[in-house]
């Protein structure tokens, strides 16, 4: 086959066309050319066009060797990439992973041995291990906390339930059956048996202040028909104090060392119990004040009670004061809310803060 060239066009001789209804390459003068033809029904013909075979790449152009280009490098950068991508990111995270999971069993001293991670994911360790570390410590300070709550709610009860008032209580009634008097002796099982429901209704928990007020009551006219015409009392409660939530049997406590140590026969034993809402600091609290007329507190209780910041006393008489004031640290974390001294011209006057932001954060059950 013989191809004549001009400016525009390759003419083909009519004997040799049939040739391109054949094959898709021929050849001329050793050089090959690529025959693509196309069907043409409207004139019963036939297209043709003739290139040469080594000029059929030189139309692509920068961009698409480029990516050919780029094709073949990934072939041999892909597994690199892989390769870097597990040791740097996939495997620390894995590792953080497992960590995890330990310290969710419980394992809180495990740590990552492998210390061939990028500079980022070492530092995300440190601060994963030292949160770790900082939990368990509160996790150790809450069971050690409660605990100590634990032995105060042993301490509340064994304060309360004291043998020695339970006798009293029965030779009073003794006495008064002797007398033939019904109703004092109705009256005295009416008010021991308030006094006893209180008392069982829970460990150390948190009551109203009107709870407690009345509690107080009911343990006063206990106390006058035993002591007849020998006690007065008086209590000012203020307004906005009533639903005060504080500790079970912290105003009760006083007023019961005010009975033992002021009120002697033959004497009029003066209880005031005062509360109010005060502000202090920034903060709310509500002050209740107990006062008596009796002899007052001796100066090294007052040092003791009132300076002390670690109390271990195995003294009878203070140990329910103590019991009160370790109580109130614990439960509000402030070491200032009981302060005890002595009155003019005679008597003991003890104040209590219960701080008010700390009752809706604190865990203890409220008394029902």
């Amino acid at each position: 086959m013989r191809l004549y060239p001009n400016p525009f066009r390759y003419r083909i001789l009519p004997e040799e066309r049939r040739l391109l209804d054949e094959k898709t390459t021929i050849e001329d003068f050793q050089d090959k050319y690529l025959v693509i033809s196309a069907d043409i029904p409207e004139i019963d013909g036939k297209l043709s066009c003739i290139i040469e075979s080594r000029n059929v790449f030189l139309g692509l152009n920068l961009i698409q060797w480029v990516i050919i280009f780029l094709g073949i490098i990934s072939v041999f950068a892909i597994p690199l990439v892989v390769h870097y991508l597990f040791e740097n990111i996939v495997k620390p995270v894995q590792q953080l992973i497992v960590a995890t999971r330990e310290v969710e069993k419980g394992n809180w001293d495990y740590r990552i041995t492998d210390k061939r991670v990028p500079v980022e994911f070492a530092q995300l360790n440190d601060s994963f291990f030292s949160m770790v570390k900082e939990i368990k410590t509160l996790k150790i300070d809450s069971y050690e906390e409660k605990i100590e709550r634990q032995k105060a709610e042993l301490k509340y009860l064994q304060m309360q339930i004291k043998p020695h008032f339970f006798l009293n209580v029965l030779t009073t009634i003794s006495s008064l059956t002797y007398q033939g008097k019904s109703e004092e002796i109705r009256k005295l099982i009416q008010y021991l048996s308030k006094h006893l429901r209180y008392i069982f209704r829970g460990g150390l928990v948190l009551v109203r202040l009107s709870e407690e007020i009345s509690f107080v009551k009911n343990y006063i006219q206990l106390q006058e028909i035993k002591f007849p015409n020998n006690i007065f009392y008086m209590m000012e409660i203020g307004p906005g104090t009533e639903d005060c939530r504080l500790p079970q049997f912290i105003i009760q406590t006083f007023v019961e060392n005010s009975f033992k140590h002021a009120l002697t026969v033959g004497t009029m034993l003066s209880v005031l119990i005062k509360t109010e809402v005060i502000y202090n600091g920034g903060e709310t609290y509500v002050r209740i004040i107990i006062e008596d007329n009796g002899d007052g507190f001796p100066d090294e209780v007052i040092e003791i009670i009132n300076n002390s910041q670690e109390i271990e006393i195995n003294d009878g008489e203070k140990v329910g004061i103590i019991n009160i004031k370790k109580t109130l640290f614990l439960l509000y974390k402030q070491n200032n809310l009981l302060k005890i001294s002595n009155c003019e011209p005679s008597g003991a006057r003890v104040e209590i803060l219960i701080p008010q932001w700390e009752e809706e954060r604190n865990a203890l059950p409220s008394g029902g």
